[in-house]
């Protein structure tokens, strides 16, 4: 199978502006997720969606170009030092894509379990602190902010 190292070269270098969009995409959930942005996020998410949509769409073509072997093996040699950088430049770009998911993860979690303890604190609040006495004879009471104006 005949290799055409320049049309190559293209599907990866829109791979790599794609995955380069993608990124800042995800530096703009970051900062929606810190200011509490609802519609910027979602508008974030769509545009991740329809990148990564054409990130598959890329991909595709990609293997239409050089068949399901890797594209290393047959593409000669003048053309290969090309395709190994910019390949370098993908894999890069998809590294740091995992760590600002991975962060942005991090700060959901977080950000959720703040919320968990607030919430607990306001329906844990009103409840008197237990005795050593028999469990039997204590009686449980509900949260004072089910019971009185708050």
């Amino acid at each position: 199978m005949e290799i055409d190292v320049p049309e190559i070269e293209d599907i990866y270098r829109k791979r790599i502006s794609l995955f380069r969009d993608l990124l800042y995409c995800m530096d703009r959930e970051r900062d929606y997720l810190i200011t509490h942005d609802i519609k910027g996020l979602w508008s974030a998410m769509e545009e991740k969606q329809n990148i990564l949509g054409s990130i598959e769409e890329t991909k595709s073509r990609v293997r239409k170009a050089v068949g399901n072997e890797p594209p290393y093996l047959d593409i000669p040699h003048k053309g290969r030092h090309s395709i190994v950088e910019l390949s370098q430049t993908l894999l890069d770009l998809r590294e740091e894509i995992k760590v600002r998911a991975a962060e942005n993860i991090a700060f959901i979690k977080e950000s959720l379990g703040f919320f968990h303890e607030i919430i607990w604190a306001f329906t844990k609040g009103g409840q008197k602190e237990g005795s050593y006495g028999p469990a039997k004879n204590r009686h449980k009471e509900s949260s004072l902010i089910y019971h009185s104006e708050v």
